[in-house]
């Protein structure tokens, strides 16, 4: 490998104790809190979060493994300025980009898919921009609706009778080969994910806040408790703690095998 992936690939066995190359079917990169009684809850994606360049190189790692990423109509409308680009502002950017040609073999863009029941979602959002607008995949009747306004703008409207989560990743394998998806969906749709006997998810990569406290705004729903989450994916790293600007984080990755 070139030094710029060697190098990333030395901050990821850093981090996780393990290069990843591997191909988990179905992945997610979650930042969370844990309060002082041990509960978890989601970091609300804010202007009042906790930052963490660490957690960031996370989310692009997920992002760079993914054949496919996978986003919800909620996340579009809280969050405006969205792209499933690797952040071109943080220092392991060329790095990250390079280990992924070299170590995985990806060579093109993961496929982008917005699942959403609804027709309300704005087709100008960045999702939708460059060569490979994301897909939608929504309810037979906002297909209808959003049908002529998509195919303008030369994006695919994928319409399903009852749209779902493990259908829209089903789709994603049929129709796009995609082998490793990831998940970057809201609390809604995230947690019933980790309460059922048979997770969707086969690795989970965590990024914990440890600090007592969090700061106002950036508290979101709570979260599955980490015994649940390490009963479901009982193979895990030990945590590796990184002192930010912001305040102690731990991070650890969870799999089913």
């Amino acid at each position: 490998m070139t030094p710029e992936a060697t190098r990333c690939e030395e901050a990821i066995r850093a981090l996780y104790g393990d290069t990843l190359v591997d191909a988990p079917a179905t992945l997610q990169s979650l930042a969370l809190w844990s309060d002082p009684v041990g509960g978890l809850f989601l970091i609300a994606i804010n202007e009042n979060s906790p930052a963490s360049a660490t957690d960031r190189f996370a989310l692009d790692l997920s992002r760079a493994r993914a054949d496919a990423i996978v986003t919800s109509g909620s996340i579009l409308r809280a969050e405006p300025g969205l792209s499933h680009g690797l952040a071109p502002d943080t220092p392991l950017h060329e790095s990250l980009s390079a280990w992924r040609r070299e170590a995985l073999g990806r060579t093109e863009p993961p496929t982008s898919l917005v699942l959403t029941r609804r027709d309300n979602i704005d087709l100008h959002h960045p999702l939708f921009g460059g060569e490979r607008p994301a897909v939608v995949y929504t309810s037979s009747s906002a297909a209808r609706s959003l049908k002529a306004r998509a195919e303008a703008r030369g994006i695919r409207v994928v319409s399903d009778p009852s749209p779902s989560l493990q259908k829209a990743v089903a789709w994603l394998r049929e129709n796009e080969g995609a082998k490793t998806v990831s998940l970057e969906i809201g609390a809604a749709l995230s947690r019933p994910l980790y309460e059922k006997p048979e997770s969707l998810v086969d690795e989970v990569m965590l990024s914990i806040f440890l600090e007592p406290n969090l700061p106002e705004g950036a508290k979101g729903p709570p979260f599955v408790d980490l015994g649940r989450l390490e009963e479901r994916l009982p193979r895990a790293t030990r945590a590796a703690v990184r002192a930010e600007a912001s305040g102690n984080w731990s991070f650890r990755r969870l799999r089913v095998r």
